[in-house]
């Protein structure tokens, strides 16, 4: 069960890391792209790429990303909308802004987002029909990693008020869930 974890865990931060590298990447083209958009420049001149990676700040509300298809593989939105499901718009539950990420077929995969609720940050990552994972940063301190398989099983990993916890759940046809906190190992809070 430990290496389970321990592949998750790894697994997880490999997306992570390159979800960020896809970020660094994408914005400053997302920005010149914009830029030469609405700016009605004709002509892609080296002056015009350098007065327009020195000088101009572009305000948008947001910015989709089609394919050749037209299907949406990527928005950056202030808000972002619902997710985008089997072809279905489901309610996220809350607001948020940010950089949302979608498949071949359009359904939301992964986001990079603050939500306007507790403003929290987070990254998700999920599979065709729900979220299986999730990085979250609370406003005022601590962190929880989500993780959760096809068949139910879910664990998370943080640390908050409390301290750090762990604690795993397994579907109620299982065994009980295993909650690993200070107070079960008598630690120092």
């Amino acid at each position: 069960m430990k290496n389970e974890q321990e592949s998750s865990l790894k697994r997880l931060q490999k997306e992570l890391f390159w979800s960020k590298v896809l970020n660094v990447a994408l914005l400053p083209l997302t920005c010149l792209a914009l830029y030469l958009a609405f700016n009605n420049q004709s002509r892609l001149s080296p002056e015009n790429l350098a007065s327009a990676m020195r000088h101009e700040v572009i305000r948008v509300r947001g910015l989709v990303a089609e394919d050749e298809n037209g299907i949406e593989r990527v928005w950056v939105g202030a808000p972002v909308p619902d997710p985008l499901i089997l072809g279905r718009r489901i309610s996220r539950g809350e607001s948020g802004s940010g950089i949302l990420l979608f498949d071949k077929d359009g359904t939301e995969r992964s986001g990079y987002m603050t939500f306007d609720s507790n403003n929290s940050v987070g990254i998700t990552f999920d599979e065709v029909s729900r979220m299986v994972g999730n990085i979250i940063a609370n406003e005022a301190g601590g962190m929880r990693i989500m993780m959760r398989d096809e068949y139910g099983n879910m664990s998370y990993y943080g640390t908050g008020q409390d301290g750090p916890f762990i604690s795993q759940r397994q579907p109620s046809f299982q065994r009980s869930p295993l909650v690993i906190s200070p107070d079960s190992l008598s630690l120092p809070k």
